[in-house]
């Protein structure tokens, strides 16, 4: 019983590891994205205040 209660901890443990690493690599993602979506929120921003 302990045994199998052990395993059943350890699986966990590593199931939980493998979610954060998974967010981690989401949140890089998402600041990514934030930047690329400022750089073009800027550049549209420019381009409409030069041709007025």
């Amino acid at each position: 019983m302990y045994a199998k209660l052990k395993e059943e901890s350890e699986r966990y443990k590593r199931a939980l590891g493998e979610t954060r690493s998974l967010l981690r690599g989401a949140e890089a993602q998402i600041s990514e994205w934030r930047t690329v979506i400022q750089d073009l929120t800027y550049s549209l921003e420019t381009e409409r205040l030069v041709s007025v």
